[in-house]
């Protein structure tokens, strides 16, 4: 029996719509990847999530921007996906000028006394907080126009070792091993808010999140954010 590339229609315009993007079928790394959320396809596929684990639920009234999903403290992603002691996260945002004052998150899982692991923004950088044991939260940052969309990625092992990097911008910084890490956050990650934090009042725009359960290599780093600044293309969107 032949076999059938079903991907290549050539011209084909297939009905309707609802399909998802190409890019979901092209991931460079898989291993361990445990969410994957392309936001900029319309709201009814930003809750899929094509890492193949449990999909996201919509909260509130996110907004489709075209290539991109506004979202709030009051609407936002709730994903599944549970914090680990070794990460990589990436994520393509921006908090964008003349949204409401305070900070934006664009991915995390902390609450009152509940540290876990965060991005979001600060005074026009990017900042990460994760849990140490037992000092409690560390935080790190990397310059960056937060106002403009911006590929960013944070990793972490269990040891405490904690990078961020700016790919649009190649600048980075790393905080080195002194505590442990421990998973202390409210549960599974959000996109776009967390389960607390006064000062995070502000609205991100979100093109992409993807969450691995282990450190990825450098090289791995690299393919990974090649890809992600491919996807964000496709949207419209250039990083």
């Amino acid at each position: 029996m032949a076999t059938v590339n079903a991907l290549n229609i050539g011209a084909v315009t297939l009905p309707g719509g609802g399909y998802p993007p190409l890019s979901a079928f092209k991931l460079p790394v898989r291993t361990g990847l445990t969410g994957l959320f392309l936001l900029g396809n319309g709201l009814a596929l930003s809750s899929k999530n094509y890492a193949g684990g449990a999909d996201a639920e919509l909260v509130g009234s996110p907004v489709d921007g075209g290539g991109f999903v506004s979202l709030s403290p009051a609407s936002f992603i709730q994903t599944d996906v549970a914090e680990t002691l070794d990460f990589s996260i990436f994520t393509i945002g921006r908090k964008p000028s003349g949204s409401p004052a305070g900070e934006a998150v664009f991915v995390g899982n902390f609450g009152v006394g509940q540290v876990g692991t965060s991005i979001y923004t600060v005074s026009g950088l990017i900042q990460y907080n994760v849990d140490r044991t037992p000092t409690g939260g560390t935080t790190g940052s990397v310059t960056s126009n937060a106002a403009a969309f911006g590929l960013y990625s944070v990793r972490a092992t269990a040891a405490g070792v904690v990078d961020v990097f700016n790919h649009t911008t190649t600048n980075g910084s790393i905080s080195p091993n002194v505590n442990p890490r421990a998973a202390t956050g409210a549960g599974p990650f959000r996109i776009g808010t967390m389960y607390g934090g006064s000062s995070f009042t502000s609205n991100p725009d979100m093109n992409m999140v993807m969450i691995y359960n282990r450190k990825v290599s450098d090289a791995e780093r690299t393919v990974i954010a090649d890809w992600a600044r491919g996807y964000a293309a496709e949207c419209g969107i250039t990083v």
